[in-house]
């Protein structure tokens, strides 16, 4: 599904490679996608005076990427952790899409 609204915000040499899941990042839904440049969470909010929120990294900064485990279980969580210089950054998916989007990511950072 195209969103006309986020593709404004894109950069002139930018395209929304990959639809990812809907996530929740500082206590706030989002839906995400990964570009050519970036990862990005987008969501419109409002009911009649719409606004825009969005939040964006470089694909290039992010350095690791990985997953929470159960340590009891060793089954996947719903938390997605990325490390940004000396930031981590946590973001949580449904368990299923979970796979899907850490694999995206990792296909797409500079570290693997």
């Amino acid at each position: 599904m195209e969103n006309l609204a986020l593709k404004n915000l894109l950069e002139s040499d930018e395209e929304v490679e990959w639809e990812g899941p809907e996530v929740k990042y500082d206590d706030k839904d989002y839906d995400s996608y990964i570009t050519s440049n970036r990862l990005v969470f987008y969501k419109e909010r409002g009911f009649f005076s719409k606004s825009e929120d969005i939040v964006s990294w470089d694909l290039e900064s992010i350095d690791h990427v990985t997953f929470e485990r159960d340590p009891a279980t060793g089954t996947v969580g719903e938390t997605v952790i990325m490390k940004i210089g000396d930031e981590e950054i946590e973001v949580n998916c449904h368990f299923k899409e979970l796979p899907n989007f850490v694999a995206e990511l990792r296909k797409r950072s500079p570290t693997g």
